[in-house]
């Protein structure tokens, strides 16, 4: 969850809102991920038409007669909107309640029309709401998430999936493994997949669905295993050279590989001059083994997956 996280009032776990130190869909994944963690029949409501208000099982085969089962489910199902409407009314400031809890029937508060709700009130009411949301779902990075893949492609299809029938802001499919190739670029240990890409590019949801599972299987076997995340800091998206060995650093002055433009000899010769310098007084006495050696690289290859 975000740095705002989630706070203990008694015994009851809320995220406050407040949308001067929060957007409502940074706020909108800690209030998901919050109801997932502590009520997973809470998220289902919120996460499929089962929850929405117009699908609540009031019909009975005999309104007269309504059988136990019957009467069994709608008391279940108004009983867990309640509680999901009173989970998200402790989070919500005063003036985003009243737009929460306009349309509720007046016996059963219903959580998921109150979602639905601020939803609306976000995407209709504030004009740059989808162009900000647009613009940062296009613009995200692993850095944003704890370097944290699971949770980057969670946030990317979430945010993505708010805007799926919005005209004008949707984002297609292959815009999305764009912006994940370009986040794992930036991260050595996934040189492997955008390698891979650059050779046999993922295409269409199928390709999509293919490499959000293969960055988690690497995600996943690189936090098992310890390694750290690798995002050098001369390294961006156009400093990666894939069409001779997969991704390297290639200086963006002399365009030669293995170094950026911070340390390039050719911009900077004193660094040149005090790199010498110094191999000649640490290499003097030095037997056998002095030789340069390439290091760990804390990566992984399809092989090992």
């Amino acid at each position: 969850m975000t740095d705002n996280g989630v706070k203990e009032y008694g015994s009851v776990k809320v995220c406050p809102l407040d949308p001067l130190k929060q957007s409502y869909d940074e706020w909108k994944i800690d209030f998901y991920n919050l109801i997932g963690a502590s009520a997973p029949s809470l998220y289902y409501l919120l996460n499929t038409d089962a929850g929405q208000l117009v699908n609540r099982p009031s019909t009975f085969a005999d309104p007269e007669n309504p059988t136990a089962n019957e009467e069994k489910t709608l008391k279940l199902y108004d009983t867990q909107q309640l509680q999901l409407f009173s989970k998200l009314m402790m989070c919500l400031p005063k003036q985003l309640m009243l737009v929460a809890q306009q349309g509720q029937p007046l016996l059963a508060p219903n959580g998921r029309e109150a979602m639905d709700r601020l939803d609306e009130y976000y995407h209709d009411h504030d004009p740059g709401y989808l162009a900000d949301l647009s613009y940062t779902i296009h613009n995200m990075s692993f850095s944003d998430f704890q370097n944290d893949a699971e949770l980057f492609l969670y946030a990317l299809n979430h945010k993505a999936g708010l805007l799926l029938d919005r005209p004008g802001y949707a984002i297609p499919v292959q815009t999305k493994i764009t912006i994940l190739v370009r986040a794992l670029k930036l991260d050595s240990r996934f040189d492997a997949i955008v390698s891979k890409h650059a050779v046999d590019p993922y295409t269409g949801e199928d390709g999509y669905l293919k490499a959000c599972q293969t960055a988690v299987t690497f995600a996943r076997r690189l936090r098992s295993s310890g390694v750290q995340p690798d995002t050098p800091v001369g390294r961006t998206e156009h400093t990666l050279n894939l069409t001779d060995g997969g991704p390297r650093l290639t200086c963006s002055n002399c365009g030669k590989a293995g170094h950026k433009i911070e340390t390039c000899w050719q911009k900077f010769p004193e660094l040149k001059e005090k790199a010498l310098k110094d191999r000649q007084s640490k290499g003097k006495g030095k037997g056998k083994g002095a030789g340069r050696g390439r290091g760990t690289v804390n990566a992984l290859t399809f092989s090992q997956v």
